[in-house]
């Protein structure tokens, strides 16, 4: 697997260079942003362009993670391509899942967790993310169910 991850401000608009040999059918994206991109739509159509044969998903956040950081009133996303030669080293894409809750309750330390997080994972692993209301994730018995204040963490590589 081979991943890129993307961010776009309202102020710098996208910070990254889509890496054109991501683009294929399959590829799947990834993009997490702010509501207020349901006003301002113009990046979304762009990263659609520049992605025709993947597969894009996403969803509204109280609040993104690009990397280690935590930010407000962007996009951040990843494209993640699944290979077929075996010469391409594997990478790992980390999708954090963080209740805004934690957020307000960490505060500045929100960051401090997010780098906590990246020493549990391959050097060269990848991490975005964001803060919903809540999180939906298994128990131990197997069943998912609604949890508050947690993190939940989805790692995603190719064997």
């Amino acid at each position: 697997m081979k991943t890129n991850t993307l961010f776009y401000s309202q102020k710098n608009g996208w910070a990254d260079s889509f890496s054109q040999d991501r683009d294929a059918p399959n590829t799947a994206g990834i993009v997490f942003g702010t509501t207020s991109f349901l006003e301002n739509t113009k990046p979304l159509p762009e990263l659609a362009k520049r992605f025709p044969h993947s597969k894009l998903i996403g969803c509204s956040t109280a609040g993104e993670i690009p990397g280690q950081t935590v930010n407000d009133e962007c996009l951040v996303g990843a494209a993640a391509a699944l290979m077929t030669d075996e010469k391409i080293a594997n990478e790992v894409l980390s999708i954090a899942i963080s209740c805004v809750g934690r957020r307000l309750i960490l505060g500045e330390r929100a960051g401090k967790e997010l780098e906590a997080l990246m020493d549990y994972l391959p050097p060269t692993a990848k991490q975005i993310g964001f803060y919903p209301d809540g999180e939906i994730s298994p128990y131990s018995a197997g069943h998912g169910d609604l949890h508050n204040q947690m993190m939940t963490l989805t790692t995603i590589s190719e064997k």
